[in-house]
C-alpha cells in the first residue's frame, strides 16, 4: 500500500477533498493517506510560509524509518498515478530545489533527497499535457480562497486549471452539509483506500 502523507490546516479541507479524489481516481494501487494537519494532536502550527511547511521533513520519523513513503501538500492535484512515484528511485523530490522540495519520496529508513524528479511531477498553477501533480502555489489566487482574512483573493491565472480544480472537489466532497458527488470509476479495481487524520484510525473511503 501507497503511503502519502499530506501537509495542510484547517481551513484546507476543500483542497483536502479535491487531493483526495484525484488520488483515489487516478492512482492504480491502494492508497493510506495521512493528514498532517496544523493544529491537531501532534502538529503544532508552523511559523513558515504555511502552518506545515516543515512537516514534510517530519515524515521519515512518523514511519519509525522504515519503508517508503511519499509526501505532497493540500494545494495540489494528483492528475498522473502516484504508483509511478511509489516503484521510481527513493529520495526524490519535485520542486525548485531540495530545500523547496514540494512533493518527496522518502526512504524512510536513509532520508535524503538524492533524485530530482521530472519537472511533471510539480506543474505550479499551470495545466499542461503532461501535468501528473498540479500545484496550486499562488496564494491569492487559490480556486478555494482558503484563508479570506489574510488576502484578497483574485482570479487564478490559469482558467483550465481552476475548472479541474472544482471538477475534483465535485467528485468526492461534502461542502456545507451538501453532497456534491461521487468518486466515479476507480481505477485501482475496487483496491481499499484509506484516510486518517493525525493520531487517528484509519477510515475506508468507498466510491
Amino acid at each position: 500500500m501507497i503511503r502519502l502523507f499530506v501537509g495542510t490546516d484547517p481551513q484546507q479541507h476543500v483542497a483536502e477533498r479535491a487531493l483526495e479524489a484525484s488520488v483515489r481516481k487516478n492512482t492504480s494501487e491502494p492508497v493510506e493517506i495521512t493528514w498532517m494537519r496544523a493544529g491537531e494532536p501532534g502538529w503544532d502550527w508552523d511559523d513558515g510560509a504555511t502552518p506545515f511547511s516543515r512537516f514534510r521533513w517530519r515524515v521519515p520519523r512518523e514511519c519509525g524509518y522504515e519503508g517508503r513513503a511519499i509526501y505532497m501538500d493540500a494545494d495540489m492535484l494528483a492528475l498522473g498515478d502516484l504508483g509511478e512515484l511509489w516503484s521510481g528511485a527513493p529520495n526524490g523530490y519535485a520542486g525548485r530545489n531540495r530545500k523547496k522540495a514540494d512533493v518527496i519520496v522518502w526512504d524512510c529508513e536513509k532520508p535524503g533527497l538524492d533524485h530530482k524528479l521530472p519537472d511533471c511531477w510539480d506543474h505550479c498553477d499551470v495545466l499542461k499535457t503532461d501535468t501528473k501533480i498540479l500545484h496550486f502555489t499562488r496564494l491569492r489566487s487559490q480556486p478555494w480562497h482558503p484563508y479570506p482574512d489574510r488576502y484578497d483573493y483574485g482570479p487564478h491565472a490559469d482558467p483550465a486549471a481552476c475548472a479541474l480544480f472544482w471538477e475534483y472537489v465535485n467528485l468526492h466532497s461534502l461542502l456545507d452539509g451538501v453532497v456534491l458527488g461521487g468518486l466515479g470509476q476507480d481505477k485501482s479495481d475496487g483496491a481499499p483506500f484509506f484516510t486518517k487524520g493525525a493520531g487517528g484510525p484509519p477510515k475506508e473511503v468507498t466510491a
